[in-house]
């Protein structure tokens, strides 16, 4: 499948006129909350040439691909992109810190990596999460029947709360690399990897005795994320700075991809 990814993206760039700069995995895959017959979700960063940025008019900024069984793929162009990275937006921090990387230009990636550390605020990134797993909470009162991967979209980002609010730091992509780190009971803890394991082995329904402990601690954490939230503070020293690093950002790029 990679080399068929890797594939497609190579004739996105030719149907489109780009030039992509980084491409990964998202979703489910990169949480490590995947399933047999999970798609695979790929999600990528590209420029155009630089007659594309001197017009009048705004030209579409993202390019959709129809979805497949077993494919979805978008991306974001660049300036979108740092748009996106100046405002925190955690679906763009979860893509630069994946483990399943199709490609990445060096030099685009080692810069972008120095900026986003920048670019943090643990407040929106907070919020984000918050009102993700509140969201999440509302709509599993509303589906039929009881569904694992519904547990995983409201534990997820309250974990993702949790460590934000611990560590100030953004939170690892890998949904058990939180639990080890946040969670101490260890009944709960094996409750947790049982769940993710039958996920991870195709079940998609549980048992409400097998997940009794996952109850709580959601119901707990619901409450105790609220409450935290006004604790958070943003950590953004200098907006002109990191708008600076961004233009800067760009504009190498956009050089680089003109005379190549």
């Amino acid at each position: 499948m990679k080399t068929d990814i890797k594939n497609k993206l190579a004739t996105i760039e030719k149907e489109h006129q780009i030039k992509i700069l980084y491409a990964c995995e998202a979703g489910s895959r990169t949480y490590g909350l995947s399933s047999p017959d999970s798609d695979f979700d790929i999600r990528f960063l590209y420029i155009h040439p630089k007659e594309w940025y001197l017009s009048l008019d705004k030209n579409k900024d993202v390019i959709e691909l129809p979805i497949t069984e077993s494919l979805d793929m978008s991306g974001w162009e660049l300036t979108k992109g740092l748009r996106l990275l100046r405002k925190s937006n955690p679906a763009l921090l979860e893509w630069l810190q994946a483990e399943g990387v199709y490609y990445q230009n060096d030099y685009f990636f080692a810069k972008i990596s120095e900026i986003k550390e920048q670019a943090f605020n643990p407040r929106a990134c907070y919020y984000h999460y918050m009102h993700m797993a509140n969201r999440n909470e509302q709509k599993s009162q509303r589906i039929k029947g009881q569904k694992i991967k519904v547990i995983f979209h409201i534990m997820r980002p309250l974990l993702a709360c949790r460590w934000i609010e611990q560590k100030h730091t953004f939170p690892p992509n890998h949904f058990l690399a939180l639990v080890d780190e946040l969670v101490d009971d260890e009944a709960l803890k094996k409750e947790i990897a049982n769940l993710v394991k039958a996920k991870n082995n195709g079940s998609t329904t549980y048992q409400k005795e097998d997940i009794k402990r996952i109850t709580s601690f959601i119901q707990q954490q619901l409450t105790g994320i609220d409450q935290a939230a006004s604790c958070i503070s943003s950590g953004l020293e200098d907006e002109r700075e990191l708008t600076l690093s961004l233009d800067n950002l760009f504009r190498d790029v956009l050089h680089a991809n003109r005379t190549n």
